[in-house]
């Protein structure tokens, strides 16, 4: 056999025999392995700068696009990780604590706080807005996060808004009467 995989199946197939293709079947998986093995070894030659980088890039993406639901595959191909979506969630994890997915749900229930707070939209639109599967995937997420559904959320809110207006108009008639008084 010659000194290379490629001199080897070269060889093997010279020699015409029924036996070549098996073997070449064989020497081409080796090679295969040798390559991702070689692809392996050059991701764990990245320094720890390079990673940082790499993730940062990551974060940055999953911060704008939490919408999109981007999985680690599509992240780990997109930001030089070559499709090891493992590797990815490693380092990410290594740098940040939590994992994009991690990031991109704490940014879908940030929003639908907001919303809930700022709009009158129903948790059925609210779903819609944040593309979650169904209105019982977000109801499941949002009480699993805070500890109360939606709707409870928005009422407890808006009635610690009032409380505050109703101190707000107090203290302000306490500092009209004190006026007019002294």
């Amino acid at each position: 056999l010659g000194t290379t995989p490629i001199s080897s199946v070269n060889y093997v197939l010279s020699l015409n025999s029924p036996l070549s293709l098996g073997t070449c079947t064989f020497l081409i998986n080796m090679l295969l392995i040798l390559l991702h093995r070689e692809c392996n070894q050059a991701e764990e030659r990245l320094t720890d700068l390079e990673r940082r980088k790499y993730c940062e890039k990551v974060n940055s993406y999953v911060q704008k696009h939490y919408l999109d639901n981007p999985s680690m595959e599509f992240l780990a191909n997109k930001f030089g990780y070559s499709g090891n979506a493992q590797m990815l969630r490693r380092d990410f994890l290594r740098f940040y604590g939590v994992t994009p997915v991690a990031i991109s749900k704490v940014k879908k229930l940030e929003e639908a706080k907001r919303l809930l707070v700022t709009t009158t939209y129903s948790m059925n639109e609210i779903a819609v807005i944040l593309k979650y599967k169904s209105n019982t995937h977000f109801g499941a997420d949002f009480k699993r996060s805070t500890g109360m559904t939606p709707v409870e959320y928005r009422k407890n809110i808006r009635a610690e808004r009032e409380k505050q207006i109703q101190a707000e108009n107090h203290q302000m008639n306490l500092e009209e009467y004190l006026a007019k008084t002294c």
